[in-house]
């Protein structure tokens, strides 16, 4: 009942969209990916990244609760969401990140790729297990990045 009202909440404070800073949705973030000024805008900026990161987040607490109420059809959606987080960019690269930010990022977004497919096909049991590995990546990343550190991700990697 706790995960299911956090999620709620941070549902409400996310509109349970993802994206970078100053796009509102996942394919305009893709869309801006393909704009020629696309250079200036840095990934592994503050503005940028940490709006991200909250949102993968809130993604995240949504997964968890809709598996630990058997809402396949918004498991599956959150899961989606995440896979598609970043609209196929994964050029997130910068100090504070953490050497192997990259590999984190590819098995994050793949891994919720495989848990949308395993929501789908209706099994459950075996979705819970995956979304555990899911949300040990993202604490795997942040104990090996500096800045991230602080974050406490541990209520994430409880089962749904």
């Amino acid at each position: 009942m706790r995960t299911a009202a956090l999620t709620l909440l941070l549902l409400a404070s996310a509109g349970g969209q993802l994206s970078c800073a100053g796009h509102s949705t996942t394919a305009q973030h893709a869309a801006h990916h393909a704009q020629e000024d696309h250079a200036a805008h840095k990934h592994d900026a503050a503005e940028s990244l940490k709006p991200l990161m909250h949102r993968l987040l809130v993604s995240l607490a949504a997964l968890q609760g809709a598996l630990q109420n058997k809402d396949q059809n918004l498991a599956a959606q959150q899961a989606q969401t995440i896979a598609g987080a970043c609209g196929g960019h994964s050029q997130h690269v910068g100090i504070g990140l953490g050497p192997h930010f990259s590999h984190f990022d590819q098995q994050l977004h793949q891994g919720a790729e495989d848990l949308a497919g395993t929501i789908k096909a209706g099994d459950l049991a075996l979705a819970s297990q995956k979304y555990q590995q899911l949300a040990g990546t993202c604490v795997a990343c942040h104990a090996q990045a500096p800045k991230a550190r602080k974050v406490l991700l541990g209520r994430l990697i409880e089962a749904p």
